[in-house]
């Protein structure tokens, strides 16, 4: 487990593809991968969890629904994660 975390603090990367309704995630270690993550989602929502302490004010994406979901690792700014949800509603 200790492993696990100090490379994805290292060399940590997610990526998401967006392809109509279907959404793939993908982990990378740096000297693994996680399994490739597909899931049919419809509709394409987008929402923020919150993660740590309140006045850090960050959160994490989540893809989906109860139903059908993808939740990513990354925690990042809430107001970047919003910036993000934007720019992904928009193309």
């Amino acid at each position: 487990y200790m492993l696990r975390i100090s490379l994805w603090n290292t060399y940590g990367s997610e990526s998401l593809i967006f392809n109509g309704s279907e959404v793939t995630y993908k982990v990378d270690y740096g000297w693994f991968k996680d399994a490739v993550k597909k899931e049919k989602i419809n509709p394409l929502n987008f929402s923020i969890k919150p993660v740590g302490y309140e006045e850090d004010n960050k959160g994490v994406l989540i893809i989906g629904s109860d139903d059908t979901r993808i939740d990513c690792e990354t925690k990042m700014p809430i107001s970047e994660i919003e910036e993000l949800i934007k720019k992904i509603k928009s193309r």
